[in-house]
């Protein structure tokens, strides 16, 4: 690597990387001055600061960790891409939407930051994701039939049962253990989020081996 291509990607990571995290612990030193969160609330794994076990939300993380390997996928295929637009577009748009779900199950936004702190009842952050992927899927339809859709169609039927069983979860846990609504309801979502990111595992390499760049090499 040549001294001007490496004083470059310092540069960059230096601005898109350090800066970043830096206004992050800004903001933590900041939050932990003006309220009662101390610093190290902020900055250590939840089960460390409340003394939980360490399997304490494991499951959770592990699809915390699929939702982030299927944003790095979409966003690196497709920024690899710079011949072919309609490949190029499906894959940028799903790695930021999939960025969103990735925030929001990692934060709790639809489940208690908007509801809680904003008012904005959970289904509606909600319906915004269906109507997110209902937009990709129709927009993107020509290239998404050329690629092994049926991933997708089952990654988002599993999405569709978690759903289901969330709206249900009260009137079905007056009926069976709130175990089992627990694993009908999560069983489905980590799967889904697995199958999603299988998905486009498949269609960005399906992407990049039909582009030209890569014919001709």
């Amino acid at each position: 690597m040549n001294p001007g291509r490496r004083r470059d990607e310092l540069l960059r990571t230096t601005l898109g990387v350090w800066l970043p995290l830096l206004v992050v612990v800004g903001a933590a030193i900041a939050v932990s001055r003006a309220t009662d969160v101390t610093p190290r609330m902020l900055m250590q794994d939840a089960t460390t600061v409340l003394g939980g076990p360490f399997y304490i939300g494991s499951v959770s993380l592990l699809g915390v960790l699929l939702w982030s390997a299927a944003t790095a996928v979409c966003l690196f295929g497709g920024l690899a891409l710079v011949h072919d637009g309609e490949w190029r577009r499906l894959l940028v748009w799903s790695g930021l939407l999939t960025a969103l779900l990735t925030f929001d199950d990692a934060f709790l936004f639809h489940d208690e930051i908007l509801p809680i702190h904003a008012g904005i009842p959970g289904e509606v952050f909600a319906a915004v994701y269906v109507v997110g992927m209902l937009a990709l899927i129709v927009r993107f339809r020509s290239v998404i039939a050329t690629s092994n859709w049926l991933l997708l169609a089952v990654a988002l039927g599993l999405f569709g049962v978690s759903a289901v069983v969330d709206v249900l979860s009260s009137r079905l846990s007056e009926i069976v253990p709130s175990a089992v609504v627990t694993l009908a309801e999560d069983g489905p979502k980590l799967l889904g989020v697995g199958t999603w990111l299988a998905y486009f595992v498949s269609a960005a390499r399906q992407a990049v081996e039909a582009s030209p760049r890569s014919a001709a090499g």
